[in-house]
């Protein structure tokens, strides 16, 4: 359920957070039906006094769909991370939970399901944002690289160079590797490294960074 239990190794994977957003948006919606009209009739309001109320004949019922749904969620997800080895806030929200039900509060119980939810949406969407930032950071690092040997240029994989090999960069090119300008003046772009607008002028015993 939460990224430290089920997804902290996955960062450039693509996971869709849709059934967690569309859970949570139906989880608040059953919510909103319990509590509004309730809140309305205390505070003498009249519109939403035409709302459905108590589904089955239960009282609190809204409540205790909610809080059926989500709880078998949290209880999964609970269940697969102690099968794991992996404690985290999932087993938490399921003492709760359960505790809640132990004493017969159904919206208690949903309560505490949804505010989990909740959590886990914001988790979800800054894990998003960060993926994506990494992702743009690696992909600043060029795959392949022009390596000098012999006098001669070789096309290779940047992640088959050795410490002491000698690359060439080419105008406009990244660069591959952290290393030592030995030969040669330029400008070179450090935007994606450090933020610098405008581009820093390096020459021989200047050092540059990878991407």
């Amino acid at each position: 359920m939460h990224r430290e239990i089920s997804h902290s190794d996955s960062a450039f994977g693509e996971e869709s957070n849709v059934p967690l957003y569309m859970m949570t948006g139906l989880l608040t919606a059953l919510m909103a039906l319990e509590i509004l009209p309730r809140f309305g009739a205390w505070a003498g309001w009249t519109v939403f006094a035409s709302w459905p109320r108590d589904p089955f004949g239960y009282r609190y019922g809204f409540a205790m769909l909610a809080a059926v749904l989500g709880g078998a969620r949290v209880v999964l997800a609970t269940l697969e991370g102690l099968f794991d080895r992996k404690v985290g806030a999932d087993l938490a929200i399921a003492i709760a939970f359960f505790a809640a039900i132990a004493i017969q509060e159904w919206l208690v119980a949903a309560e505490v399901v949804l505010i989990g939810m909740f959590g886990e949406c914001l988790e979800a969407f800054t894990f998003d944002r960060t993926k994506r930032a990494i992702r743009k950071i690696v992909e600043v690092f060029p795959i392949r690289c022009w390596l000098l040997k012999d006098g001669k240029e070789e096309r290779v994989f940047t992640k088959d160079l050795q410490v002491g090999d000698k690359v060439a960069v080419k105008p406009g090119a990244k660069v591959p590797v952290d290393g030592i300008v030995i030969d040669g003046r330029s400008a070179v772009d450090t935007s994606a490294l450090t933020g610098e607008s405008l581009p820093l002028d390096k020459g021989p015993g200047d050092e540059v960074l990878a991407g």
